[in-house]
């Protein structure tokens, strides 16, 4: 029972890093300049913020395939 209520832990551990880092990330839309200095700048947060999306969405799987074996 004890590798259980480690795992959970270490999972709500890595929960919370999650969510901490996707919180970073609110804005949906960058918009891009190619006639300024801070394009590159703008370019890595869009990129950031892509990846962001693609994490939350990886977690809403996971989540949701916690849920599905937890149902069996």
């Amino acid at each position: 029972m004890y590798a259980v209520d480690r795992q959970q832990e270490n999972q709500n551990a890595t929960q919370e890093r999650i969510n901490d880092f996707l919180s970073r990330f609110k804005s949906n839309d960058i918009a891009l300049s190619s006639t300024d200095t801070a394009n590159e700048n703008a370019l890595d947060q869009y990129l950031l913020e892509r990846a962001a999306e693609e994490l939350r969405a990886a977690r809403e799987s996971v989540d949701k395939l916690h849920w599905e074996l937890g149902k069996s």
